[in-house]
């Protein structure tokens, strides 16, 4: 809320054209302009009755005229002409002794000028004593109204009055017991305390009464008409109470209708529900400090207040930040931005005009890095402005990169605390959730990840400050390696580890773990092929280290490991005879090298290289052996034979011999 200006006020109070008779006897008069030859100074007295819906202003206006009599002259005023606010209505004077009157002259933009008739002649040297009283009625003309006197609030401007060049003129302010008093425009002070708890502010005796102004807004506590409004966002149900002051049913009607088409507008544009818990309630509201915003959502308890004389602009936006209030995103800007960018997406589905803020030649004086900007609370903040504007700008280049589509799923994602860098294979959920809400840095990556859109040039240009450029800098350089070790990984999981630094912004951790990435991947196909040669089939051990055990380098060293044990497999191949001479096939006899090396394969395919370098190293070890194995048993098998031989022979000579013996005792006998 704006006071109105002064900037007229050297128009607006002067004295601007009262008479000056010169009288001389017994005839004869002459017309002189009024200047400081007449001065008013004036006592003013604004009191807030709330019960009347106006404030009674009562100006006790001293007039003196400085001319000087000659012998041949008389000067007198009988009138002047003097500009009051442009709201005053019910113009009374009065003036002991003499009956003065008052009338509405002209009212031109901004002011009302009034031809106060003396009531007799004012002479030179001589003063009198007028008061003047007017009205500042609350006419309830919508929120927009510089005047505004309820139960429940009062707003309206104030002024000083004298004629121009005079001093001295004061001011004072009466609020009734209750109110709790901001004065947005001006520097009367803190108040004092008056009769019956009354609240007086005084300016005065003013050096230069036609450069006063102020504007009050106050409020105190009342009851509030609340509407319940039962609706569907963002597909699910949600309950909104609409709280208007019980003396201000047509904010509550208006703020109703907008709501209840406003919510799943914007649940259905962002594609999310509401955020919250329990019911939103949208209050009737006043700013409390200088240069206060129309409106707050307080995320803390669901509650959007909104000033009662805000804009529609105002509540979709206010609306709106019941999503992006810090909660989905990190930074103030971000979430400005994009409630702004909603705000305006929402007003033209439902056919509502709005203004919103436009980044013009006078902002662009207040430039700065989206990143830098601290908002100060105060709507009439240059930089805030500048912030909200240059937003609101980036906002929709974003939005005419990732489409409407792009930019919900990146809200789902944020909403879900999903990491940026996801797993190939499970584009949600692969990676833990992440700590917070993301920032600028995991809005960027989730942009650019969700949408495969480009935008860097938009954070160098809108948000990024001097100190954090060389940070993008490095976000390329490992993002270009990242996306060429994703390519070559194909099919395979790129180390959680490689995406974890991507999300935290670690280059150097993560160029390091995605070098290491290049070398285990250039490996698979050397190791693929001689597994291939060898008949084997090769374990998923390599590929599970790769991509879960947290470094690839336990997968490289275990792709070393195997490809060592197909060397083993490949050298216990080579050993095994074409064909088996009697040796080979005599050393062979009661031995299975065939098995060991099947028992080989099988532990190397299920990854249990140790077994499978022990088998086949033992069935390389049996076929090398064989031959002299078999030479040794074939000497065995000769020298038993011989033995045997030898044994038979002297068992059957053996046996001859006794049965001559027998026949030769025989015939003896």
């Amino acid at each position: 809320m704006t006071a109105p200006s002064r900037a007229f006020a050297i128009v607006l109070l002067a004295v601007v054209a009262a008479f000056a008779c010169v009288l001389t006897p017994p005839k004869a008069a002459d017309v002189e302009a009024a200047s400081t030859k007449l001065t008013l100074v004036t006592d003013s007295r604004y009191d807030v009755q709330p019960a009347s819906h106006r404030v009674h202003v009562t100006v006790d206006i001293t007039a003196a005229n400085h001319t000087s009599e000659t012998r041949i002259r008389r000067y007198f005023f009988d009138h002047a002409n003097l500009a009051v606010l442009p709201d005053a209505t019910g113009m009374k004077v009065t003036s002991s002794g003499a009956k003065p009157t008052v009338r509405v002259a002209a009212r031109p933009k901004g002011y009302a000028v009034l031809s106060i008739g003396f009531g007799r002649k004012l002479y030179s040297g001589r003063s009198m004593a007028l008061r003047l009283t007017f009205d500042l009625k609350d006419s309830g003309g919508g929120a927009a109204a510089t005047v505004r006197v309820t139960d429940n609030l009062a707003t309206f401007p104030v002024w000083a009055f004298a004629s121009d060049g005079a001093s001295g003129s004061s001011v004072r302010v009466v609020f009734p017991a209750g109110y709790s008093i901001q004065e947005a425009t001006g520097s009367m002070g803190k108040p004092q305390a008056g009769p019956n708890g009354t609240q007086v502010f005084s300016a005065g005796p003013l050096s230069s009464p036609l450069g006063f102004s102020a504007y009050f807004i106050a409020d105190r506590p009342g009851a509030f008409r609340e509407t319940p409004l039962d609706l569907t966002v963002g597909g699910q149900p949600l309950h909104v109470v609409v709280r208007a002051w019980a003396d201000d049913p047509r904010w509550g009607k208006r703020m109703g209708a907008l709501v209840q088409s406003a919510l799943p507008a914007l649940g259905t544009a962002i594609g999310l529900p509401y955020q919250g818990e329990g019911p939103l309630i949208v209050e009737e509201a006043i700013g409390r400090t200088r240069g206060a915003p129309l409106g707050q959502f307080d995320p803390a308890d669901g509650r959007v207040r909104v000033a009662y004389y805000g804009d529609s602009y105002t509540v979709l936006r206010e609306l709106a930040l019941a999503w992006f209030n810090g909660n989905l995103l990190a930074d103030r800007w971000a979430d400005e931005s994009f409630a702004s960018w909603y705000a305006v997406g929402a007003a033209k589905t439902m056919g509502v005009k709005v203004a919103p803020p436009a980044l013009t030649a006078g902002l662009e004086k207040a430039k700065l890095p989206l990143n830098s900007w601290r908002p100060s609370g105060r709507a009439d903040d240059a930089a805030s402005a500048y912030a909200l504007a240059a937003g609101l700008t980036l906002a929709r280049a974003i939005a005419g990169r990732a489409g409407s589509d792009g930019l919900r799923a990146v809200w789902v994602a944020a909403a879900a605390r999903e990491p940026a860098y996801q797993p190939i294979a499970t584009p949600t959920g692969g990676t833990g959730p992440a700590p917070g809400a993301p920032d600028w840095r995991g809005l960027l990556d989730l942009l650019e990840t969700r949408t495969s859109q480009d935008y860097d040039d938009l954070w160098r240009k809108w948000v990024s400050t001097a100190e954090q450029i060389p940070l993008l800098d490095a976000r390329s350089t490992a993002r270009d390696l990242y996306a060429t070790t994703l390519q070559a990984a194909g099919d395979w999981q790129l180390p959680e580890p490689a995406r974890v630094a991507l999300d935290a912004w670690q280059f150097d951790q993560a160029t390091e773990i995605l070098l290491k990435s290049s070398d285990v991947l250039s490996m698979r196909e050397p190791l693929r092929m001689s597994a291939e040669a060898g008949g084997l089939t090769l374990p998923p051990t390599v590929k599970s280290l790769f991509e879960n055990a947290g470094s690839p380098t336990m997968a490289g060293a275990e792709a070393d490991a195997e490809q060592r044990a197909i060397a083993e497999l490949a050298d216990a191949r080579a050993a095994m005879p074409a064909e088996a001479d009697v040796p080979m096939w005599l050393g062979l006899f009661g031995t299975r090298p065939d098995a060991l090396l099947a028992r080989s394969s099988a532990a190397f395919s299920r990854g249990d290289l140790p077994a499978a370098v022990q088998s086949a190293q033992d069935a390389k070890a049996i076929w090398q052996a064989a031959p002299d194995t078999g030479r040794r048993r074939l000497t065995a098998m000769v020298l038993s034979a011989l033995i045997v031989f030898a044994i038979v022979l002297l068992l059957t000579r053996s046996r001859a011999g006794s049965r001559g013996r027998r026949a030769t005792r025989q015939q003896k006998a």
